[in-house]
C-alpha cells in the first residue's frame, strides 16, 4: 500500500520524485522477498497476513507484536490488491514523459467530467482561461462546448478567452479542438475561435450510425500520418466535418470532406476533429468491436502531440 501510494501521489504531483524511487526500490525488495513462481509459471505471493483488526475478545490492540502473531497465508487477496495497484503505478510512471509535460482539460466550456492519462501530467482548468494558467500548459485541450440545453448558465469562448487562447498557441502552445455534431455543441463561439486558426466546424451530423451497426461509423483509410501508424480501423459518429482556410491543413479526408486538420500558428499548433472521439465506451471497446482502434490512434495522437 505505502509503494502504490508513493507511486501514484508522484504520478499525480503530489509528492516529490525521490518518492518514486523509494517505491521502485520497495517494489524490487517486495519482488525478492514475497514472490515466487511454482513450475507452472504462476506467481505466488507469500506471508500474507490471512486477517487483522482491532478490539474484540481476545482483544486486538493493534500493536506490532499483535500482528506479527496472526496466522499468514499464500495469495490472499488483501496482498494482492495492493501488489498490482503498486505495478499499476509504477508501469505508468515508466510510461510517463521525461520533461514533465502537462495537458490542461477544459472544465470551464464543458463540464463533463472524465479522467485520462497519456504519459503527462494531468491539470484541470475550471475557470475562465488566463494566461498564467495556461502557460503552466503544454497541450490545453477543449472538448464539445456546453449549449443552453445541456448548462443551465453555459460559459461561452468570449473576446476576452478567444485573444488569450489566440496568443498562449501564437507562444508555443498546443490546441486540442474537440466538437461535436450539429445540435450537441456550441457552434457560433467556438468557430470564432478556431476561425482564428483557419478551421470552422460545419454544423452538420455525418457518420450517423443505426444501433450497433458499428461499420457505419468506421474510417479505415488513412494518409501516412503519426495518428494512424500501426492502425487499421477507427470510430467516429456524428462528425461535424471542417472547412479550412489559410495555412490549416487536413489530416484525415473522407472525399472531399475534411474530419481532421492541423495548422501551426505561430510558435504553436492546433489541431481539430468535430467530435469528441474518445467517448469511454468507444475507448476501451466495452461497446465497440475489438477490431476498432481508438485507443491506439490517442496514444498515436497524443505522442504526436506532446512532442510538439
Amino acid at each position: 500500500m505505502f509503494i502504490y501510494s508513493f507511486a501514484k501521489g508522484v504520478n499525480r504531483g503530489y509528492l516529490d520524485d525521490v518518492y518514486l524511487t523509494i517505491a521502485k526500490e520497495s517494489f524490487e525488495a517486495a519482488k525478492k522477498n514475497f514472490l515466487t513462481q511454482n513450475g507452472d509459471g504462476i506467481i505466488n505471493l507469500n506471508d500474507v497476513v490471512s486477517v487483522g483488526g482491532l478490539g474484540g475478545n481476545p482483544y486486538r490492540s493493534g500493536s506490532f507484536e499483535y500482528y506479527i502473531s496472526e496466522p499468514i497465508r499464500l495469495n490472499d487477496f488483501k496482498g494482492y490488491g495492493p501488489l498490482i495497484l503498486s505495478a499499476i503505478e509504477l508501469e505508468r510512471a515508466n510510461n510517463l514523459d521525461v520533461n514533465k509535460k502537462v495537458v490542461g482539460l477544459n472544465y470551464f466550456f464543458n463540464n463533463e467530467w472524465r479522467d485520462k492519462n497519456f504519459g503527462a501530467d494531468i491539470a484541470e482548468l475550471t475557470a475562465a482561461p488566463t494566461y498564467s494558467a495556461l502557460n503552466k500548459f503544454n497541450i490545453y485541450i477543449i472538448v464539445d462546448p456546453d449549449t443552453p440545453l445541456e448548462t443551465a448558465k453555459p460559459n461561452y469562448i468570449e473576446e476576452p478567452e478567444r485573444k488569450i487562447i489566440a496568443g498562449w498557441v501564437k507562444n508555443g502552445g498546443t490546441l486540442v479542438l474537440l466538437a461535436n455534431d450539429s445540435g450537441n455543441c456550441e457552434f457560433k463561439n467556438l468557430n470564432k475561435l478556431s476561425e482564428i486558426f483557419g478551421i470552422h466546424f460545419n454544423e452538420v451530423s455525418k457518420n450517423r450510425v443505426e444501433g450497433n451497426n458499428f461499420d457505419q461509423g468506421k474510417f479505415n483509410e488513412f494518409p501516412s500520418h503519426p495518428i494512424f501508424k500501426n492502425v487499421n480501423k477507427i470510430y467516429l459518429k456524428e462528425i461535424s466535418t471542417l472547412k479550412l482556410n489559410g495555412n490549416a491543413k487536413p489530416v484525415l479526408k473522407r472525399g472531399d470532406e475534411v474530419i481532421m486538420a492541423c495548422v501551426k500558428y505561430g510558435k504553436g499548433f492546433v489541431f481539430a476533429v468535430g467530435d469528441p472521439w474518445f467517448y469511454n465506451e468507444y475507448f476501451d471497446n466495452r461497446k465497440l468491436p475489438v477490431e476498432f482502434e481508438n485507443y491506439k490512434a490517442a496514444k498515436n495522437l497524443f505522442g504526436w502531440l506532446l512532442k510538439k
